[in-house]
């Protein structure tokens, strides 16, 4: 740790990664869009007039430039004679448009209606969704964060290419398990430690090499920035039958993952499993159908995902796993 530098540093999100309205994380500029060089801003400040920065933007970003454990990044300091504490934040942005659509894994019994196609990073717009008859809505995000209709009418943030997304159930279709991250009492700040708890319905659950930073995220995140790393959630000798588990993803850069599964035994070690390999998708809720010869009551759960050192810690979030049970 070492070499801070406080400067303006200028260039295109490559990578929006996560926006937390105040501040946003993990996002990464570079000197064009198709850069294979990209610098890492670890944390950087927004504005009422500078937020909700999206891929393509141009920004100049004001803050200390350090090397962090050998990875050069922008990042919240105390400078190199201990100052008081910085923060990066923007200077001023160039906005880029993005395009509107209806993400491809959208419920095919729901039809949203878009009042635009497309708009600038930062601009609003709204959309209405109609089910068909028997189906009810679950939950409508986007860009994997949940909006509510306001008299049947929902709003949007333009960041980047932005995808609507509606999931929906049969209105016979019993309730779905669902781990949701924002609402468990367990916490740690470590890459390598365990979580664990239970659910209402008396399902028990565990992780493994996920944090939540002490409770100050309402989500799990894994990927370690010097280690390679494997991680897991598991949900333990579930009494209903499972037909598809699906994994709501919130930011998440895949470039250095090995493997990711979702593994369904009998045993809580796992032995003779099936597994179903899944692709992750950045804010995006990943839905996982279980084989029909492993739909099973008292089953067990198992999510896996591998990767190599990151060069940033926690790249990949989970905020939610929901298990449907079979009709």
């Amino acid at each position: 740790t070492g070499d801070y530098v406080m400067g303006y540093y200028k260039g295109y999100v490559v990578d929006q990664g996560t926006d937390n309205n105040t501040y946003m994380k993990n996002i990464r500029i570079a000197d064009a869009m198709n850069a294979e060089s990209t610098l890492l801003v670890y944390t950087v400040n927004t504005t009422d007039e500078l937020m909700h920065i999206g891929l393509g933007d141009l920004v100049i970003i004001h803050g200390y430039l350090m090397n962090y454990s050998g990875t050069v990044e922008i990042s919240n300091a105390k400078g190199p004679n201990d100052e008081a504490q910085v923060y990066p934040e923007f200077s001023s942005v160039t906005r880029a448009n993005g395009t509107i659509s209806v993400a491809n894994n959208s419920s095919e019994n729901a039809t949203v209606t878009l009042s635009a196609q497309s708009g600038a990073n930062g601009s609003t717009f709204t959309f209405t969704v109609t089910v068909d008859e028997g189906y009810v809505i679950v939950e409508v995000k986007v860009n994997g964060a949940v909006v509510e209709a306001v008299e049947g009418t929902y709003t949007g943030v333009v960041r980047g290419d932005t995808s609507v997304y509606v999931s929906t159930r049969s209105e016979n279709a019993a309730d779905p398990i669902v781990l949701d991250f924002s609402a468990i009492d367990a916490s740690t700040n470590q890459y390598t430690a365990t979580l664990t708890g239970t659910l209402s319905n008396s399902v028990e659950w565990s992780t493994y090499g996920f944090s939540n930073n002490n409770k100050a995220w309402d989500c799990v995140k894994c990927g370690r920035k010097t280690n390679q790393q494997t991680a897991n959630i598991t949900l333990k000798s579930v009494s209903e039958k499972i037909s598809s588990v699906v994994i709501t993803f919130g930011a998440a850069t895949t470039t250095n993952v090995t493997a990711s599964y979702l593994e369904i035994a009998d045993n809580a070690n796992f032995e003779n499993s099936t597994q179903v390999n899944f692709t992750i998708l950045a804010n995006t809720d990943v839905a996982i159908n279980v084989p029909q010869n492993s739909q099973d009551q008292n089953l067990y759960y198992r999510i896996v995902i591998s990767q190599n050192a990151t060069g940033s810690n926690g790249n990949i979030a989970v905020n939610k796993v929901s298990l449907n049970p079979a009709e």
